[in-house]
């Protein structure tokens, strides 16, 4: 055994290699193989483990791609029940939109958010009264930038 090539060995690494220099070449074969095989299983475990990692993030970012990309549109009082912040129901959430800029002060959406495709305002003919209202509803991009911003209000009032 060359010292000079073992330099950065420690002795359990230094005496098994001892051991290996005096099998035949057969034998170190046999167990070159044996050691490489082991190797390769865990590796091919390990890589399984990771396709499945990656299916189900893959069907996750689907989920959300699909969401995100949907037109669907949502109330108001849908909003809240989907956030579910404590304290923060259609009128309460309505307010806070309308304190930080998000909602105009007739609840219209601000049209820079329009723009950005957060939602609309829609407009609702009560039958009743006769009477033409502006509604906003937002979508998915909308919802979470509520989320967003009402997360950091909490975190600021705490």
């Amino acid at each position: 055994m060359n010292d000079e090539n073992n330099y950065f060995l420690n002795e359990q690494s230094k005496n098994a290699l001892e051991k290996f220099e005096i099998l035949t070449p057969a034998e170190r074969e046999k167990v070159l193989m044996s050691i490489l095989k082991k190797d390769y299983m865990e590796k091919v475990k390990e890589n399984n483990e990771l396709k499945k990692e990656n299916e189900n993030l893959n069907e996750k970012l689907d989920t959300y791609n699909k969401m995100t990309n949907s037109e669907t549109h949502y109330e108001m009082s849908k909003v809240a029940k989907m956030l579910n912040y404590k304290n923060y129901g259609r009128n309460n959430l309505m307010s806070f939109l309308r304190d930080i800029g998000y909602l105009l002060s007739n609840n219209e959406l601000k049209q820079r958010y329009v723009n950005l495709g957060h939602g609309k305002t829609i407009a609702v003919y009560n039958e009743r009264t006769g009477e033409t209202y502006f509604k906003p509803v937002l979508t998915t991009k909308g919802v979470d930038y509520v989320r967003r911003r009402l997360d950091e209000h909490i975190a600021e009032t705490e």
